[in-house]
């Protein structure tokens, strides 16, 4: 028996495709049971935080029609004040094109009155306003 298991055919022997095959055939379902054995015992909190959820959804679920009617409802009070809103808009920014214009107008003014009194300045230094 021992020229049987010699060194290199011990070896050989070891690593062929048959005994490698179920070295990690032993491993995959060790594995997989170690898995399914972990998720029995986690089940039970899995099912309760379910049930939780699911009685959480419910209670939201039911909530819903009559959130939508008031949706509806708020809808309907708007509709009318969407006319008002858009009027006022329409006014504001008439608004904000007098003022814009008054404002232009009034660096208009102010400028030429400084120009005017550049003139005037400019006048009384020439000795030009004698004259006039």
């Amino acid at each position: 028996m021992s020229e049987f298991l010699s060194g290199s055919d011990f070896i050989s022997i070891l690593f062929s495709a048959e005994v490698l095959f179920s070295a990690i055939f032993t491993l995959s379902l060790f594995i997989g049971v170690h898995a399914l054995l972990t998720f029995m015992r986690q089940s039970t909190a899995l099912y309760t935080r379910l049930a939780q959820i699911e009685a959480e959804l419910n209670v939201l679920q039911a909530s819903i029609p009559g959130k939508l009617e008031r949706i509806r409802a708020m809808r309907e009070d708007l509709a009318p004040l969407k006319e008002d809103f858009k009027r006022i808009q329409g006014y504001y920014s008439r608004l904000q094109h007098v003022q814009r214009r008054a404002m232009d107008e009034e660096v208009a003014k102010e400028q030429e009155e400084e120009i005017d009194k550049e003139k005037q300045i400019l006048r009384q230094r020439l000795g030009l306003d004698r004259f006039i």
